[in-house]
């Protein structure tokens, strides 16, 4: 058995694997894949797909996925009073290694997104969009016992019965969603930057320019802890 850390956070940072997913194929296949299969009397006026660089085009993106990543978390848990409601004198403990998948993405079709162009010197069109929140969310792959230790009560060791390890996995999971919350945000850089490589070049397939710097970001985000195991 290997000797139970007593730490609340260590983040296993060389088993981080980081996946940048452009969705470029998928989005300009949206794109032209519906002007080509459906005519315009298709639409109802608020579906209507246009020629144009605009919120009805990129609201036909639906979810844009822009980043995965995959995560790994050591954490630990505890016990302080047992089944029975004695106080333990010392807690009964476990710690895991949580590993995540986590998405990046942006809900293009049901997020305030809006989308302006105006002229340039040049007489060519530049636009500016304001992104909604990113959307990260968090699956569990999988998880591992790291170490457990029984507590004492009166000196005496008391074992971690099925129920316990069921609520110590359970707090595991919620302080490896924080812990990994906090880890993540340092990530911010590279999510956007990936959504603004597609949302470039989704531009340029309409003969439109969007600089970098017209691409709004929220500052906030939503975050939401997915499929568990």
């Amino acid at each position: 058995m290997v000797r139970f850390q007593n730490h609340t956070r260590q983040i296993v940072k060389n088993n981080i694997l980081l996946i940048v997913l452009v969705i470029i194929a998928f989005s300009i296949g949206v794109y032209f894949g519906s002007t080509k299969t459906t005519s315009r009397n298709d639409f109802s006026k608020e579906n209507k797909i246009t020629n144009d660089f605009s919120v009805e085009n990129l609201k036909s993106v639906g979810k844009l996925v822009v980043m995965q990543a995959v995560l790994k978390e050591i954490t630990t848990s505890e016990i302080n009073i047992d089944e029975r409601g004695y106080a333990l004198g010392s807690p009964k403990k476990a710690a895991y290694i949580i590993t995540f998948d986590v998405e990046f993405s942006y809900d293009l079709r049901n997020g305030p997104l809006t989308v302006t162009t105006s002229p340039d010197n040049d007489g060519n069109k530049t636009a500016t969009v304001e992104m909604p929140p990113v959307d990260i969310v968090y699956h569990i792959k999988d998880l591992q016992v790291y170490d457990e230790k029984k507590g004492t009560w009166w000196g005496i060791p008391q074992e971690i019965s099925v129920g316990e390890k069921n609520e110590l996995i359970q707090k595991a999971k919620q302080n490896a969603f924080r812990q990994a919350k906090g880890f993540i945000t340092s990530y911010k850089y590279q999510y956007e930057n990936s959504a603004s490589i597609t949302l470039k070049l989704l531009a340029e397939a309409f003969n439109v320019n969007l600089p970098s710097t017209n691409i709004k970001y929220q500052k906030t985000s939503k975050e939401i802890l997915g499929n568990q195991l």
